[in-house]
């Protein structure tokens, strides 16, 4: 089963639905598109390769203008705001990067008359001299990006998540500047991650972006809407893992880092 992204709104609800379809015999699959595209591959593999060096910086942004007053993306009831709509894609890409979930986590908000955020800014700081930083809004000009810097180089690239069918690139800078271009022909990521759905009904595969990925990103994201709500106060996490067979809950500490 194929799901939209964030497969839930909370942790706790992707659990429910885990053990669901663990119960069924039904293939959990979330519809993070932006993971199947060969860029990302590569982008991912490169990085958790160690090839940048231990990783001191993350960086990602994703914002696009909500134009209509009356926009799904607008309403609290549905789980609406620009962290559950754009900024799970930069929670999961530093998720993704990183191989780990952060220590503590903190995040300011700039809210809609309708009671979502409509714009935030937020930090994750990692037990090991990581911290990343992304924005993310539903008003400000299209931006969508991230940037991986290590001790011995970065790895940047721009329409991080909808590139289109375009040829795309990531550029990896050196230690040394010298910067090497990875080029992707264009492909169609939503083709390739329904190819992937199917690979995991027919030969029973690992989904890529299953039930527990899905839990990690939305832990993360319930600490920053936590931290928002409190003026940006840290928010340390707890490590949760999604166990199979059983249903659980994500338990978020709140407190100093």
């Amino acid at each position: 089963m194929l799901c939209e992204k964030p497969l839930a709104l909370s942790a706790a609800e992707c659990r429910v639905m885990q053990s669901a379809a663990e119960l069924h015999g039904v293939r959990l699959v979330e519809a993070f598109m932006y993971r199947y595209h060969p860029r990302t591959v590569r982008a991912i593999e490169h990085v958790r390769s160690g090839s940048l060096g231990p990783l001191r910086t993350i960086r990602s942004t994703f914002s696009f203008v909500v134009r209509r007053a009356d926009d799904i993306r607008l309403d609290a009831a549905l789980g609406g705001g620009a962290l559950m709509d754009v900024g799970c894609y930069c929670v999961n890409v530093t998720l993704a990067m990183a191989g780990r979930s952060p220590r503590t986590v903190q995040a300011v908000s700039i809210r809609h008359p309708g009671g979502v955020d409509r714009s935030l800014a937020a930090t994750l700081a990692f037990d090991d001299d990581l911290v990343a930083q992304f924005t993310c809004s539903l008003d400000a000009a299209r931006t969508e990006s991230f940037e991986v810097i290590g001790r011995d180089g970065r790895l940047e690239a721009s329409q991080a998540f909808l590139p289109g069918a375009a040829t795309t690139r990531a550029l990896w800078t050196a230690g040394d500047g010298t910067t090497t271009p990875f080029e992707f022909a264009g492909v169609d990521q939503y083709a390739l991650m329904i190819d992937h759905v199917a690979d995991v009904v027919r030969r029973g595969e690992a989904p890529r972006t299953g039930a527990e990925d899905a839990a990690r990103t939305l832990q993360v994201i319930e600490a920053l809407h936590a931290s928002a709500r409190d003026g940006g106060r840290p928010v340390t996490l707890q490590r949760a893992r999604v166990t199979s067979g059983s249903v659980g809950s994500a338990t978020i500490h709140e407190g100093g880092a």
